[in-house]
């Protein structure tokens, strides 16, 4: 497939928003604009400068922003006809979109991983409540229902019934098996 147009002047503008954040001296919002940058050019360029932003933005806090750069990075690089690289992308995109809960761009890094062919690991946090999420992790960790209650301020009943509903949700019967699901 041809990868999109930037719309017709947005060049002129995505330069503008670069201008910015360079004088700020702020990295996300250095790679927020680098992004913005890289999507209102074509071809080679747009792989170059979202590679530039996903450098920029995996050395700040904003993990959300990086994820997107991620995934516009790996979405480029297929439509170049760079398949190796464009999964590869397109992983990282995923790994850090679910390691910061951004499900709408794991979500897309997922469809986008399918269409190329991938089988992308299953994303399972958008099952699991944010409370039954917490209990399994610190259950795969290896915590006890008890340290895990006292940890989170709840009765281990509480801890009980998450983990219940997680493994229902995730499809395991144990401990070792939800390390792997998660």
């Amino acid at each position: 497939s041809v990868a999109p147009r930037a719309p017709r002047g947005a060049a002129e503008p995505a330069a503008a928003h670069l201008r910015w954040p360079v004088g700020w001296g702020r990295p996300p919002a250095l790679g927020v604009a680098e992004r913005a940058s890289a999507l209102a050019a074509a071809g080679e360029e747009r792989i170059e400068l979202l590679g530039g932003a996903v450098e920029t933005l995996a050395s700040s806090a904003s993990r959300t922003e990086e994820a997107r750069a991620r995934l516009d990075a790996g979405i480029a690089q297929l439509r170049a006809g760079r398949r190796r690289e464009g999964r590869e992308g397109l992983e990282a995109a995923l790994e850090v979109a679910l390691a910061c809960g951004a499900r709408g761009v794991a979500r897309r890094a997922a469809e986008e991983l399918e269409v190329a062919g991938a089988s992308p690991r299953r994303i399972s946090f958008d099952e699991l409540t944010a409370s039954e999420r917490r209990v399994a992790e610190r259950a795969a960790a290896g915590s006890t229902n008890r340290e895990i209650a006292e940890e989170l301020f709840v009765t281990p009943k509480t801890v009980e019934n998450h983990l219940t509903r997680a493994y229902a949700k995730l499809g395991v019967s144990s401990r070792r098996e939800l390390a792997a699901a998660l």
